[in-house]
Order: C-alpha cells, then sequence, then structure tokens
C-alpha cells in the first residue's frame, strides 16, 4: 500500500528508496531539469488516481467486499 501502489509505473512519478538522499537528489535533478516530463507525470498521474480512486470506484470497491464478506460468512 501506500505510494507505490500510486506511483505504479515511472511515467507517473519517479519512486526512490526510503532514505537514500543520492536517489533522491537524482530524481529531482532529472524533473528540474526536464519540464515536459514533470507534466506528462502530473497528467498521468492525475489520469490513473481519477481512473483508480475516485468516490465511485471507491464506493464500488467497498460495496464489493461488503458483499463478499456476507457471502462468506453465510
Amino acid at each position: 500500500g501506500g505510494v507505490p501502489e500510486i506511483v505504479s509505473t515511472a511515467d507517473e512519478g519517479l519512486l526512490v528508496e526510503a532514505g537514500s538522499v543520492p536517489q533522491l537528489a537524482e530524481g529531482l535533478a532529472l524533473l528540474g531539469a526536464d519540464e515536459s516530463r514533470r507534466r506528462a507525470m502530473a497528467r498521468a498521474a492525475r489520469r490513473r488516481i481519477e481512473r483508480e480512486f475516485s468516490l465511485d470506484r471507491m464506493v464500488e470497491n467497498h460495496a464489493r467486499l461488503y458483499r463478499q464478506l456476507l457471502t462468506s460468512s453465510s
């Protein structure tokens, strides 16, 4: 869960190992030097968030879970 669940591909963002200052610095330098890449990542991330984490999608997922729990306990 968490950030790796949200940023699933390099098109949506950059993931660095926790505590890795060199990886973080490299990623920031890369993005700082490439505005078109930053904008493309932002668009891709926004599309994924709207598709996967919208209110409708979250309600649908919870309803599916409740139905599964109800049928498995019967």
